[in-house]
């Protein structure tokens, strides 16, 4: 016997000196390798149940069954080209592969690819090609196909039984794997995708929530389409567990464990269709748009201007069905992904191997060597997407050796689970250094830039996030091939794809290639040091706009107007909407948010249940959906033609500040957009990409908001909900032809899946989501913040924070009393503080005010239509005639600014009764943000790193060091504000137990010095903390003053807590600084072993998690460092504490010692002061003894 065939030059020579070597009886090739026999047919010589009996088995050539068949036809390659209709599967249970070659079907250059050589093909013999362990296989077969006693063929072949290019290459893909039908028995989609195109194949989890969540927002629909648009193939299926029957019906016809290609879709009106086809040629969709189904009866009658392809529909049992694709998302659960790329990408294919002892490091644990496994450098010189996929040798392939057939290859048996990572070589450097130094050599999250899914024992993995976008900024990167388990043998081969030109080589790392590296990256970072002082700071490098768009962007019909496309283009990646409006111009429209109840309501089917818009009352289906030239206005100059509405005025001018409320009960949201109108710039960087009057001639607008510790782009359309009688349903600015506000709105609304997501709320929620800063909420009626008014710290807060350009806005929560109480103000309504004054009446000329030479005052602004104030320095009061010196100062000789006013600060505190402070970050803060999760603990006697073990406690003093951990290097002295957050529970509103801010977890935070925790490990105490947050049951928590990190001390360590343990879930830290520092994440410190030892009494006091309407007070004014807390500041403070603790000593509480009962105290204030702190400030107070 000759050797197998693998590769055959496309010149045919191979095939005839074939010929002339294998002919038959009948003068045609003869294929000694895959014989007329049962051995190419099953797996064991047997058939199986309900297969033609072997013995019954005819194997012939098209030329014989064919005439008897097609009524004397001639076979024929192709009969009028090929199309994914004309597979039809046969008695082998290989619809994946057919599936798959119905995908290629609908690309015919694909198809024709896979034939090698034809040129004999009247002689019998064809050579056929595929893409197998990373390149391309020829193999050659004779045309003699098993057919039944009747002379029809057994298994899979075209509809039309003259065109026989499906058999052949059915037959062809037999032979390469095992040289036997059977062994195409059950398999993924995805791999016969691979197989017969060299493309990348991705799997989709329809039932993953994320994906649930891109299916109802449209998001994966859009993706859906640019797939398609750009060439690739897709299939779909409902996959079943292990052990669970196949091919059995769902409700809808669509059968289960069987695999389906994606043909087409189409659009129209609000309608989406999949065009979907079955192998088998029948058994389709049985719901609705099914062929026969009612809809296409009445669709001429219901949609009459319905495009031609539905209009002249002919409904066929072909297998070949349309389905709408709500119902495609609910009666499919995977979609399978083959990724074709446009020429002008380049691939290198890098061909290795794992040999056991030698460079099979295994997973990025601290256990393992695993940067021994081999890595392969990335060097860009510009920003370039990437795509990556692993993938190692197939399991039911027949082998290396020719001579090798495996007939009981199982198609799904690896013994290697395989991944891959890519991080950079500064990364895996700094890895074997600290390994060489004896700590954790584990890769931190921090250190990944991508990988491929999960470890897995299967054929091929590819990247998690397609494509991978990656900066010369941040590299040289490393791609490092690994297997789960080290000390493995096994082949692999990276495929590397990327659209720009990219240099990659093979490295080995070991401890002085990581030395060497190190060096070499430390003096290049001393060469650009002044460099990198120009470029702009991550924080606004962020902000900027969105990412590269996905590959490039598929061809679209040029319109009528096409700088219209090319604007829309700029705002979405996938292919804009765009129709004919009213006016006859063309327009964006926003399909993920279409202008239907579903983007109001939480509950369409029943709108008049929402009773969070109550303001509807039963006018709820008299909505109507406008756009902004279409809304009546007020306006003279608008119902003239000569001003239109638009986002806003020109950068010389400022944003109308009042807004008004509408239907919608989401004042928390509408009043923090009023403080944040005060600073007109920061809502300007709201909008990416807004040029006017572009942006309203096309309406389309790109919103972002900063959420789950990142910032989010949203669009939208300009299609706003309206009354019958044309005016805006929800909020508004009150100069209506101003549009930020409505559009501001309805992208917050976008985001959090429809309009009434938004009631109930929190400014300070509202407030980070459009800042990103630091939200604080500061009640008069906490003794603390009681405290500070009263020693004059608050005022001083306040004017530094006005002076920082962070917002401040005050309310009245509490309604005490009668309305005349307030002088005007209204309760429950936010106002923004804009300015302060202190004036020192005697040095500018006027008599004392109050008996007191010094007048503070602050001015508000009320942004609302009513509720200004009445009382003293109020607009029309009589003090600024009185004082007309301090009325020239403050800007109020005539009647002042419009909606603004001056309150003595004195009336301020004594009537508002809420401060909200947002903090703003400016340069040079910059944030280092992390995402971390709380696991849950495992039945392990050792928690593992990153476990939910909650707070110390007495039982386990030493479970707490297990939390999740950051580690904080610094080289200066630099300030630091830390925030950690979880995830927003509106993101939770599926649930049916959901309620608007509530959280199951209370969060909150620790920070030590790395060198405390290693020396005293459980034995540490609050005192031995640096700071500790307060635990809430709330979205953020925060310090309630700034860290002053010091080279001295670092590193720090930050550990995430949940308020109980085994309360598992995802969080994000934000850390902003002044100066560099830099974060590690997942690290376990080296704790004392001697530390684990019981403790008598619990390390930290017991505590309640507070709910997240408590919020702490925050002391912008102070730092948490010794040389500032110790000054006068503090001891003005602390002055009410001192006194209460001589009351306490003179009633003998304490034994009536004063320190003790001012320690007491003090540790009620929280770990702001250590012993040595508390001892300096008793000693600077009198209190030696």
């Amino acid at each position: 016997m000759m050797k197998s065939i693998q590769y055959v030059p496309k010149t045919g020579k191979s095939e005839r000196e074939l010929l002339e070597q294998f002919r038959g009886r009948d003068g045609k090739f003869v294929d000694p390798e895959f014989p007329a026999s049962s051995r190419s047919l099953f797996v064991q010589t047997e058939a199986p149940v309900g297969h033609v009996p072997v013995d019954e088995v005819q194997w012939l050539r098209p030329s014989e069954f064919v005439p008897k068949l097609a009524h004397g036809r001639q076979p024929q390659l192709f009969v009028d080209g090929a199309n994914p209709s004309d597979v039809v599967q046969g008695a082998l249970g290989d619809c994946w592969f057919l599936s798959a070659l119905s995908c290629v079907a609908s690309r015919r250059d694909l198809l024709r690819n896979l034939f090698a050589s034809t040129e004999y093909g009247s002689q019998g013999i064809y050579t056929i090609r595929f893409y197998k362990n990373g390149r391309w296989k020829y193999v050659s077969i004779d045309d003699r196909i098993p057919c039944s006693p009747s002379g029809e063929p057994l298994y899979a072949r075209c509809k039309d039984v003259c065109e026989i290019w499906v058999m052949l290459i059915e037959k062809a893909y037999a032979k390469m794997h095992g040289r036997c039908y059977r062994n195409l028995e059950t398999g993924a989609m995805t791999y016969a995708l691979k197989d017969l195109t060299g493309g990348d194949p991705h799997l989709v989890n329809l039932m993953d929530p994320q994906t649930r969540d891109e299916c109802e927002n449209g998001f994966l629909w859009q993706k859906l389409k640019l797939w398609m648009k750009q060439n690739s193939l897709c299939g779909c299926s409902y996959s079943v567990s292990k052990g669970e029957a196949r091919h059995q019906e769902s409700d809808g016809g669509i059968l289960k464990g069987h695999a389906y290609s994606i043909v087409d879709l189409k659009e129209y009106r609000d309608l989406r269709f999949l065009q979907v086809r079955n192998p088998w040629g029948r058994k389709e969709w049985t719901g609705r748009w099914a062929d026969f189904a009612p809809e296409w009866e009445k669709l001429r009658e219901r949609y009459p201007d319905a495009p031609d392809w539905m209009l002249n529909y002919i409904p066929e049992n072909d297998g070949t069905f349309w389905m709408l694709f709500e119902d495609f998302s609910k009666y499919f659960n995977m979609l399978f992904i083959c990724i074709r790329f446009p020429p002008s990408w380049s691939e290198e294919l890098l061909r290795g191997r794992w040999e056991a002892a030698f460079n099979s490091g295994g997973c990025p644990d601290k256990r393992n060597l695993w940067w021994t496994s081999p890595i392969y450098k990335l060097t860009v010189s510009t920003r370039t997407q990437f795509s990556i996929s692993m993938s190692q040798w197939d399991a039911r392939c027949y082998g290396n050796k020719s001579s090798e057939i495996h007939h009981e290859a199982q198609w799904n048996r690896y013994d290697n689970a395989i991944g891959f990572l890519v991080t950079t070589v500064g990364a895996i450097a700094h890895a074997i250094k600290r390994s060489e130094n004896g700590l954790d050599s584990s890769l931190r999250a921090g250190d990944v830039v991508a990988r491929g899914y999960p470890f897995k024992r299967d054929r091929d993995v590819s990247l998690q996030v397609f494509p991978l976008v990656l900066d010369p900024s941040g590299g040289p990167y490393a791609v490092i091939a690994m297997t789960h388990t080290p000390n493995v043998d096994g082949k692999f081969y990276l495929t590397v794809r990327s659209n720009k030109p990219v240099k990659i080589e093979q490295i080995h790392m070991s401890g002085s290639a990581a030395l060497e590296y190190l060096k070499e990256a430390e003096e290049e970072e001393e060469e650009e040091e002044e460099e990198e002082e120009d470029e702009p700071d991550e924080f606004l490098k962020t902000v900027l706009g969105p990412e590269e768009a996905f590959i490039e962007k598929p061809a679209v019909i040029r319109l009528q107007q096409p700088d219209i496309l090319e604007l829309c283009n700029r705002h979405v990646t996938c292919e804009p909407v765009i129709f004919k409006d009213t006016d006859n111009e063309y327009r964006y429209y926003d399909a993920e948010f279409p202008a239907e109840e579903q983007s109001i309501f939480m509950d369409p089917s029943n709108p008049s249940a929402a009773v969070q818009l109550a303001a509807l009352d039963d006018k709820v289906q008299n909505i109507r959906w406008l756009r902004p030239f279409q809304i009546s206005y007020d306006s003279l100059e608008v119902k003239l033609g000569t001003e239109r509405p638009k986002l806003y005025p020109k950068d010389s001018q400022v944003i109308h500040p009042h807004v008004c409320m509408g239907a919608l009960a989401n004042s928390w949201f509408v009043g923090a957009l009023a403080m944040l109108v005060t600073r007109p710039e920061l809502v300007r960087k709201l909008f990416v990409g807004y040029s006017s009057p572009s942006c309203e001639n096309c309406g389309i607008f790109t919103v972002r908001f900063y959420k789950n510790g990142k910032w989010v782009n949203v669009t939208v359309d300009d299609r706003l909900p309206a009354t019958m009688q044309g005016n805006f349903l929800f909020s508004r600015s009150q100069k209506g032809t101003e549009l930020w506000l409505p559009i501001l709105e309805k992208a917050y609304a976008k985001l959090h899946g429809c309009y009434e997501l938004l009631y109930q709320g929190s400014v300070q929620y509202a407030l980070k989501d459009l800042t990103g800063g630091l939200p604080q909420k500061l009640k008069f009626s906490d003794p603390d913040v009681e405290a500070r008014i009263k020693n004059g710290m608050l005022w001083k807060e306040i004017v530094q924070l006005l002076k920082s350009e962070s917002l401040v806005g005050c309310a009245i929560q509490n309604n005490r009393g009668a309305r005349e109480r307030y002088m005007g103000l209204e309760p429950l309504q936010c106002y923004s503080v804009i300015d302060s004054k202190e004036l020192d009446l005697v040095e500018i000329g006027e008599k004392m005010h109050e008996r007191d030479s010094i007048l503070r005052l602050l001015k508000i602004r009320n942004p609302w239509p009513k509720g200004s104030w009445t009382g003293p320095w109020s607009p029309k009061s009589d003090r600024w005639v009185e004082y007309d010196r301090v009325a020239s100062l403050c800007g109020q000789e005539g009647n002042g600014e419009e909606g603004s006013f001056w309150m003595w600060d004195q009336d301020f505190f004594n009537l508002f009764d809420t401060l909200s402070i947002c903090r703003i970050f400016k340069d040079p803060w910059r944030c280092t943000r992390m995402k971390g999760k709380w696991f849950k603990p495992t039945k392990s006697p050792a928690p593992h790193r990153g476990t939910a073990m909650g707070p110390p406690t007495s039982r386990e003093p030493a479970a707490w060091l297990s939390n999740p951990q950051f580690h904080l290097f610094v080289k200066e002295k630099t300030p630091c504000v830390i925030i950690l957050s979880q995830r927003d529970s509106r993101a939770h509103r599926d649930d049916p137990s959901w309620v608007p801010n509530s959280y199951e977890a209370g969060i909150g935070f620790a920070v030590a010095k790395m060198s405390t925790v290693v020396e005293k490990g459980a034995r540490m105490r609050k005192s031995d903390l640096i700071a500790f947050s307060h635990f809430r049951k709330d979205r953020d928590v925060s310090l309630p003053f700034t860290l002053q990190l010091s080279p001295a001390d670092s590193p720090y360590v930050v550990f995430p807590m949940t308020h109980e343990k085994g309360m598992a879930g995802e969080f994000f830290l934000n850390v902003w600084h002044k100066k560099e520092i830099f974060i590690r994440g997942g690290e376990v410190v080296l704790v004392d072993e001697a530390a684990g030892s019981e403790l008598d009494e619990d390390p930290w006091e017991e505590f309640v998690p507070q709910e997240h309407e408590e919020f702490d007070p925050d002391m912008f004014g102070q730092v948490g460092s010794s040389s500032q807390r110790a000054g006068t500041t503090l001891k003005e403070e602390v002055k009410p504490t001192v006194s209460q603790a001589m009351a306490r000593s003179e009633r003998k509480e304490g034994g009536g010692d004063v320190f003790k009962a001012l320690l007491t105290l003090c540790s009620e204030l929280g770990p702001r002061l250590s012993m040595e702190e508390r001892r300096s400030l008793a000693s600077a107070l009198g209190l030696d003894s």
